[in-house]
C-alpha cells in the first residue's frame, strides 16, 4: 500500500509546529484527536511491517534449506567423484606436507579419511601418503601410554605396504602426563629427569617397531638418548635402502655417556645405498669412532678430531663431496704428512676455535667451489689460503668465514684480496665470486673492516664478466660506533649496491 509523504508545510497546526507557542484549548483538543488518529495508522504500519519481516525470516530460511538440498545433490555430479583411486591419489599426495606426525589423526593422511569413505579408502590404499613419518614432540597422555601409539604405529607401518620409508624419530621434547595430579596441575616433565620405566618402555618399543621396517628406510633423523641408540644394532644388514641418516643425541652428558657407541655407528657399514651421514655428538667428546664412508657423498660430524684423523677420513671417502667437521687442537703439533689430494670434495666446512688450519697445508682439492671456515683468529690465514688455492688450481669460487677475534681482518682484505696492479696474478683466490664474513665482535675495528672491504670491491669488480667478485657480505656482530660516525663508509657501500653490486652490511643484530 502506497501512502502519501507527509509534510510538515502542509500540516493544519503550522503554525504551532514552527514555533514556541502554546496552543488555545479548542486547538489542543483538536490536536489530541490528530495524533490519536496518526498513532492508529502508525501501528497498523508496525504490524504490517511484522508481517514481512516474519514472511522475510521464513523465506529465507526456506531459501537456505533449500539451497543445502540443492548443493548436496550437486555434489553427485562433481568431476571428483569420477577421478579414478590412482588420480585422487595423487592430489592428495600434491596437497599434503612433505611429512606428517603419525599421532595426530587429526592432520595429514588421517585427516582424509574424515571427509568420507571413498576418500578414506583411496587414502589408505595409497602407501606413498603414509611413507613419510614423524614422531616429534610427543606428549605420553595416560590413556595413551601403552595400547594406543604402537597400535597406531603398526597400522601407519602397514599403510605404506613395501615403500620406502622416510622417518624422523626424535625425542628431543618428549612431555609426560604425570597422572597423579589433576587436569589443571598437570606437571610437564622431560623424560630424561622423569626416569619412570613405563614411559621409557613406550619409547623403546615405538623405536623398535620402527626398527623392524628398517629394510625400508630411505632417510632417517633419529634424535635419542645413547642407550635407545644400541637397539639400532638390530637393524645391520637391513639397511639395504637407506640412503641418508642424521644421528644426534637428546640426552645431557651428565646423565649418559657421551658418544653412541662403536658397534651403534658401525651399523652403518652395511648400509651399501648410504650417501649422507650427519652424526652430532655431546660437544665435550674427543674420540673420532670408525665412520663407514666409502660410498659417502655427504659428511657431517661434530666430533673433534685430530688434522690426521680428518685425513685418515677423507682418505676412506674418495667419493665425498661435502665434508663438515670440527677440528680439536693437537698438543704435539700437526705432524707433517704427504700432501694428500681429494679429488670430489666441492664443498669443505671447518670449525677450528680450539685448533689451526694446519690442516689445509696437506690438503688440494681440485674441485671445490666452497670453503667455510669458524676460526678464533685470523693466524695466517691469508698465506694458509694462497697456497691451499694455488695447489687446488684456483677454483674456489665461494668463501665464508667467521672470526671470533676481529684482529688483522682489515689487513687479510687489504694484503691478500685485493690484487696489487704490478701482481695481479699473486692474488689470492683469482676466482673468488662470493665473500661472506662474519665478525662476532667489532669492537673498535670496525671503520678499518669497511675500509678494507670497499678497497677489496674496488679493486676486483669486474663487472659484466663470466670472472671476478659479484657478492660481498658482512656481518658484525657487535661494534662501538654510531651510524654517523662511518656514514661515508656506508654510503660508498650503497654506491655499489645501486651500480648493481651485490653487497650487504649487518651491524649489532640489525
Amino acid at each position: 500500500m502506497d501512502l502519501p509523504d507527509r509534510d510538515l508545510y502542509t500540516s493544519p497546526f503550522k503554525s504551532l509546529v514552527f514555533t514556541n507557542d502554546p496552543p488555545p484549548d479548542l486547538e489542543a483538543k483538536r490536536v489530541e484527536e490528530f495524533l490519536h488518529d496518526h498513532l492508529r495508522e502508525l501501528s497498523k504500519q508496525d504490524e504490517e511491517i511484522a508481517r514481512v519481516s516474519a514472511l522475510l525470516n521464513r523465506l529465507t530460511n526456506k531459501r537456505r534449506h533449500l539451497q543445502q538440498y540443492i548443493t548436496a545433490h550437486q555434489g553427485i555430479l562433481s568431476p571428483i567423484r569420477t577421478f579414478p583411486p590412482e588420480i585422487l591419489a595423487e592430489i592428495f599426495m600434491q596437497m599434503l606436507d612433505d611429512a606428517y606426525d603419525v599421532f595426530d589423526t587429526k592432520r595429514g593422511p588421517w585427516a582424509l579419511g574424515h571427509v568420507c569413505r571413498r576418500w578414506k579408502d583411496a587414502s589408505r590404499s595409497s602407501p606413498a601418503l603414509w611413507a613419510s613419518l614423524s614422531i616429534e614432540n610427543l606428549h605420553l597422555q595416560p590413556q595413551l601410554r601403552h595400547a594406543n601409539l604402537p597400535a597406531i604405529l603398526e597400522d601407519v607401518l602397514a599403510l605404506t605396504s613395501n615403500q620406502e620409508l622416510s622417518i624422523t624419530y626424535s625425542l628431543q621434547s618428549v612431555i609426560i602426563s604425570d597422572t597423579k595430579h589433576s587436569s589443571k596441575n598437570h606437571r610437564l616433565q622431560t623424560l630424561w629427569c622423569n626416569q619412570r620405566a613405563d614411559s621409557w618402555d613406550i619409547l623403546q618399543l615405538l623405536f623398535d617397531i620402527l626398527v623392524s621396517h628398517s629394510t625400508r628406510w630411505k632417510t632417517a633423523r633419529l634424535v635419542i638418548p645413547f642407550a635407545l641408540g644400541r637397539r639400532l644394532q638390530k637393524a645391520r644388514g637391513s639397511l639395504a635402502s637407506l640412503v641418508s641418516i642424521d644421528l644426534s643425541p637428546c640426552i645431557p652428558a651428565h646423565l649418559g655417556s657421551s658418544c653412541f657407541d662403536t658397534k651403534t655407528i658401525d651399523v652403518l657399514s652395511t648400509a651399501p645405498k648410504l650417501q649422507a651421514l650427519t652424526v652430532t655428538p655431546i660437544p665435550t667428546t674427543i674420540i673420532l669412532p670408525p665412520i663407514p664412508c666409502p660410498q659417502l657423498r655427504y659428511l657431517a660430524h661434530s666430533f673433534s678430531a685430530l688434522a690426521m684423523e680428518h685425513i685418515q677420513l677423507l682418505t676412506e671417502a674418495p667419493l665425498l663431496e661435502t665434508y663438515k667437521a670440527d677440528f680439536s687442537w693437537d698438543s704435539n703439533g700437526f705432524t707433517a704428512v704427504t700432501p694428500f689430494t681429494h679429488n670430489s670434495l666441492r664443498r669443505l666446512e671447518l670449525c677450528c676455535r680450539d685448533s689451526d688450519l694446519s690442516f689445509l697445508e696437506s690438503l688440494a682439492c681440485p674441485s671445490l667451489g666452497e670453503l667455510a671456515l669458524d676460526l678464533y683468529y685470523i693466524n695466517r690465514l691469508e698465506y694458509i689460503l694462497y697456497d691451499f688455492d694455488r695447489r687446488s688450481g684456483c677454483r674456489l669460487r665461494q668463501l665464508s668465514v667467521k672470526f671470533k677475534d676481529p684482529g688483522g681482518v682489515d689487513t687479510w682484505l687489504l694484503n691478500k684480496f685485493k690484487p696489487k696492479r704490478a701482481e695481479r696474478d699473486l692474488a689470492s683466490l683469482p676466482s673468488l665470486a662470493v665473500l661472506h664474513i662474519t665478525i662476532e665482535t667489532g669492537q673498535e675495528e670496525t671503520p678499518e673492516i669497511l675500509k678494507g672491504v670497499i678497497r677489496l670491491i674496488e679493486a676486483r669488480l669486474d663487472m659484466g664478466t663470466s670472472v671476478g667478485l659479484r657478492s660481498v657480505s658482512v656481518i658484525i656482530g657487535k661494534d662501538n660506533w654510531t651510524e654517523s660516525e662511518i656514514e661515508d663508509k656506508l654510503n660508498i657501500l650503497r654506491r655499489f649496491k645501486d651500480e648493481g653490486f651485490d653487497v650487504s652490511l649487518k651491524r649489532n643484530g640489525s
